[in-house]
């Protein structure tokens, strides 16, 4: 009886201590989900200083900090977001989620040095993960080690052959080594023509019947898609089909794309959020995104483009800062915020001050990115998915099966004839149901044909190995 009682006394301070462990790492969390990220973190510290090896705890260190690091990142401190990440590294040391962030902001911050060797640690612990090859590729670019740059952009390549993006960062990897033809390639890999076109074309040719005569000239520029930019002729862009005029614009903004990215790349967070803003503002108080725009092309001699380039821009900034963003739980219902000021302006605003939907719509698509909610759920299912590729044939082809159906009701190619509304109603019907039948037997048929037909000619192009 004894000993037992000896064994029970001296094993309770251990058991008092497990239970000391167990409240301070039950604190930690409290103070963590009421938002007290400072003192949260201060309790992580404390359970992982008395156990280390805590995985609970060190998750927890990794996620407050993270999120402090996000908050400060997203104030302009970039210094203090880097001690917060470093901070967390001494308590947990082979996190992988905080090596990759860390990787991240000390290249956005151009600690190419340590962001090489953070990368490379991380490497060790997960190695042939394909996001981190792709980080440490970019670092190995930005350090000018391009034949390292050049194998990991390759083995990332080999798991997501259709990543754009990527392809693009190889390709400026064999500019720089002066190697042109595979830098040329690699650059039409990643502007390859989008199948997209092919719709485009597809609607063009069911729309002639009813546009008349536009003459070779216009015409030429309909199917190169420029008609948009003639700044002396705004009423060109709506030619043969009246929403391809932002698909010409969209065109003049492609080829501005490999020119601007680099530049922008280059800019801190806080710059990008700056120019986001000041694009959106001139969006908004230029009135550029509605026709009211349209009579300065004549003025200055400017094509439409050139006054619709903010919008693309605040685009192009507001995608880099999501991207250097780590993803975090959105609770805010900003989505739906945004969807409801988007109703409200649509209802009760007219003319040029249309322009206010900039905002609402820019917080919706950002939101809707970022946001895991049911909102973001309910878009991201197969219904939508379908509905959702179907979308831009739904667009290009609204006008020719709305002619095509008048003209059946009608038998007239004239849309000034009456109908008495029965085309109207059965239009929508059809243009839906045409439009997934033009996604799925047309459009994904094209893209696979035309990855392949790229693939075989910028092969065929390249030196042998």
């Amino acid at each position: 009886m004894l000993v037992p009682a000896v064994l029970m006394l001296l094993s309770l301070p251990f058991s008092l201590g497990d239970v000391q462990k167990q409240a301070s790492l039950q604190q930690a969390v409290a103070l963590r989900n009421e938002g007290k990220l400072s003192e949260a973190r201060d309790a992580f510290e404390r359970a992982l200083t008395a156990e280390p090896a805590n995985a609970d705890a060190q998750e927890g260190e990794v996620e407050v900090s993270e999120r402090m690091a996000l908050d400060a990142r997203g104030a302009g401190k970039m210094d203090e977001a880097l001690k917060d990440l470093l901070r967390a590294q001494k308590f947990a040391p082979e996190n992988p989620r905080l090596l990759y962030d860390l990787g991240i902001l000390e290249d956005e911050m151009r600690l190419y040095i340590d962001a090489d060797k953070t990368l490379a640690h991380l490497e060790q612990i997960v190695p042939n993960d394909p996001k981190v090859e792709y980080a440490a590729a970019r670092v190995k670019l930005d350090l000018g080690q391009l034949d390292a740059a050049e194998a990991k952009m390759q083995a990332y390549l080999k798991v997501h052959p259709d990543d754009a993006s990527a392809h693009y960062g190889l390709g400026r990897v064999y500019r720089l080594k002066a190697e042109f033809n595979q830098a040329r390639a690699e650059f039409q890999r990643s502007i390859e023509l989008r199948p997209q076109q092919t719709v485009y074309l597809l609607a063009l040719l069911l729309s002639w019947p009813f546009h008349g005569k536009p003459g070779l000239g216009l015409s030429i520029a309909v199917f190169a898609m420029v008609q948009a930019w003639n700044p002396f002729h705004a009423n060109y862009g709506g030619a043969w089909n009246s929403p391809a005029w932002t698909l010409s614009t969209e065109a003049f903004f492609y080829l501005l794309f490999p020119f601007l990215l680099p530049l922008l790349e280059k800019c801190s967070i806080r710059t990008l959020k700056f120019l986001a803003a000041a694009a959106a503002l001139v969006v908004l108080l230029g009135h550029t995104m509605t026709p009211s725009v349209d009579p300065l092309t004549s003025l200055t001699g400017l094509p439409l483009p050139v006054f619709r380039f903010p919008e693309f821009l605040a685009g192009m900034a507001m995608g880099l800062i999501f991207l250097r963003t780590p993803r975090r739980n959105r609770r805010l219902p900003l989505a739906y915020a945004a969807i409801l000021a988007t109703i409200v302006i649509l209802l009760f605003v007219k003319g040029p001050w249309l322009s206010l939907l900039a905002i609402p719509l820019s917080v919706l698509i950002y939101e809707l990115a970022a946001g895991d909610t049911l909102l973001v759920r309910l878009l991201g299912s197969k219904p939508f998915l379908l509905l959702g590729g179907a979308s831009y044939a739904n667009y290009v082809l609204q006008e020719p099966v709305r002619s095509w159906m008048h003209f059946a009701v009608t038998g007239s190619t004239d849309p000034r004839v009456a109908t008495g509304g029965i085309d109207t109603f059965l239009s929508p019907v059809i243009l839906v149901v045409f439009s997934i039948g033009v996604f799925l037997y047309w459009e994904e048929p094209m893209r696979k044909w035309l990855r392949s037909w790229f693939k075989q000619h910028s092969a065929s192009r390249l030196p042998a190995a």
